[in-house]
């Protein structure tokens, strides 16, 4: 049996107290700073902490300007919800804020009503397009490219091709386009049936699409981005293609890629 020397013993008591006292100061020094910021009562000038008193939020009562506010919405119409209860179908459903709308798709019908429960719903009914829908989005075209009766682009995106038809809005008490300023909840649309624009997607499948503000259109086919450019080729002929943006990245990395793995052709060209 090993005995501890009394000086031992001492030494070893020391070092013990001397690392809990180290312990001890460096937590102090690290402390959580809801601790450093303490309210004290006998200080209640000193500003240590904020949101204890009722005068630290700011009062919206004397800007009139309402916290919350709640806007009327209107549901899906019973007509569109008993369809769906009756039939077994391919559906997508959103909103385009551009024009005030709700819309769903039901295999290859298409639907828009006013979700604003303030106008009248509006719902209407469109069966021009010949394949399942799958994605629905709107676009301000490319400035010049049509006539100013022509306010937005709506690209259909079906199991077999991409649409991009031309929405007009009027207005219902002049008939007439209306303008920039004039709240699209209030105007009448009308969807041109035939498409200006067709791209075919040769198998692929189109996972999600983007619009910006200058009239360029995005999407993600398998495991590309392409661009759909459309343009006006001469007075009386307009021109669609689709550009591959990431084809020339793969173009580039395909060696690379070829002599890490030691496989040929995984990367398809299109």
């Amino acid at each position: 049996m090993n005995h501890i020397s009394p000086q031992a013993k001492s030494e070893h008591l020391e070092t013990a107290s001397n690392t809990v006292i180290r312990f001890l100061r460096r937590d102090h020094d690290n402390v959580d700073l809801i601790y450093k910021l303490k309210y004290d009562a006998n200080q209640p000038d000193k500003v240590t902490i904020s949101g204890l008193a009722v005068d630290d939020y700011s009062s919206l009562k004397d800007s009139d300007v309402l916290e919350f506010v709640s806007e009327p919405a209107r549901s899906i119409p019973k007509e569109l919800i008993d369809q769906l209860n009756h039939a077994q179908c391919i559906y997508t459903v959103g909103i385009l804020t551009e024009i005030g709308r709700a819309y769903m798709t039901i295999d290859n019908d298409l639907y828009l009503w006013n979700f604003d429960e303030k106008y009248s719903c509006d719902l209407a009914y469109f069966d021009g397009i010949p394949n399942t829908i799958t994605r629905i989005s709107l676009v301000k075209p490319v400035p010049g490219m049509f006539k100013d009766h022509i306010h937005y682009l709506m690209v259909v995106v079906t199991s077999k091709e991409i649409l991009l038809l031309a929405v007009s809005l009027t207005d219902p008490d002049s008939d007439l386009p209306v303008n920039g300023s004039f709240d699209a909840k209030k105007a009448e649309i009308y969807l041109i049936p035939d498409a200006v624009f067709k791209i075919p997607l040769e198998g692929g499948r189109v996972s999600d699409i983007v619009t910006t503000a200058n009239g360029r259109i995005f999407y993600a086919e398998e495991e590309h981005l392409f661009e759909l450019d459309y343009q006006n080729k001469s007075w009386f002929q307009r021109q669609c293609r689709k550009l591959n943006h990431s084809k020339g990245f793969l173009n580039y990395i395909l060696p690379s890629l070829s002599i890490l793995t030691g496989k040929e052709g995984q990367f398809g060209r299109k």
